[in-house]
């Protein structure tokens, strides 16, 4: 594994490729932190997998007394197909896409033709999850009240939004570099560390989504419990939230941990002389991507 840093050398910036190779020819550096790093992916991808889940529990689940959405069909309950599409596409997908990119034990060319097909997928079950909550605010018959309900009122939606707009940039301008090779190596070269800087944002994003969206069902459901005296041990009285309630917080806090472990597996920030490296992938220079 071979890291390019830049080093000072005679009062003066000199570009340099610099080898930290210990006698098997891997990366000093890289052997110190693989442990940790690996634990991490398998946390997010872990906890990425459970997220699909209780996500889907939630929406499937009909009990209304218990909080549940009530259920998953093409008809008036279109609407509760959203949940389950967005966070398969920008939790599940997104986040095993950004991990099988550096972890997979496979050849680059099989770990970056992965790459690209979770994250088509995270689009295609991005479109699908907007589709239904189109499809369920506007059309009357596609929805169990029978009336008609806003679009973009909220925290959830524009931030919902945001997210899609960098991912898809992000996604058009990393297909068209690195998939097809229409731009030149010095672009690819330039752009990676955009690349990678903006796929990060998108992920910031989809949490911030993820977690603004259960909110709102939080609100709309009334999740919360009644207390006759001081709430000293919450403990104590959590169990008195409906079940879908409890499921919901479960969800959101799986979320959090799935994506702060997958940033901590494939972002890693190294100490350089006379400033700092970060080092986003596995050495590869983007012109060889």
């Amino acid at each position: 594994t071979i890291e390019y840093q830049y080093i000072k050398m005679n009062s003066s910036f000199t570009d340099k490729m610099v080898v930290e190779q210990n006698s098997t020819g891997r990366d000093i550096n890289e052997i110190e932190i693989t442990l940790s790093k690996k634990i991490s992916a398998l946390v997010a991808f872990i906890g990425s997998v459970i997220t699909i889940f209780l996500i889907t529990a939630y929406c499937s689940g009909t009990n209304a007394d218990e909080s549940y959405l009530g259920g998953l069909n093409w008809g008036d309950l279109i609407f509760n197909y959203h949940p389950i599409f967005m966070t398969t596409g920008m939790i599940f997908c997104f986040v095993n896409a950004l991990l099988s990119f550096k972890y997979l034990p496979l050849p680059k060319i099989v770990r970056k033709s992965i790459h690209g097909v979770l994250h088509t997928l995270s689009l295609i079950f991005v479109i699908m999850g907007l589709t239904a909550v189109i499809v369920g605010n506007n059309y009357t018959n596609y929805n169990t009240v029978g009336i008609y309900f806003a679009n973009l009122f909220s925290l959830h939606s524009f931030v919902g939004l945001s997210a899609l707009a960098v991912y898809f940039q992000n996604y058009l301008f990393g297909f068209l570099a690195y998939g097809l090779g229409v731009f030149s190596d010095d672009f690819k070269e330039k752009y990676l560390s955009n690349h990678v800087l903006f796929g990060l944002f998108a992920l910031f994003l989809a949490l911030a989504a993820v977690e603004s969206g259960i909110m709102e069902l939080f609100t709309e459901y009334g999740c919360g419990y009644e207390v006759s005296s001081a709430d000293v041990n919450p403990a104590d009285n959590y169990h008195l939230m409906t079940e879908g309630c409890r499921l919901l917080n479960a969800v959101g806090m799986i979320v959090l941990v799935t994506v702060l472990a997958a940033v901590y597996a494939i972002l890693t920030i190294r100490p350089s002389k006379p400033s700092v490296s970060v080092v986003f992938s596995d050495g590869v220079r983007p012109s060889q991507l």
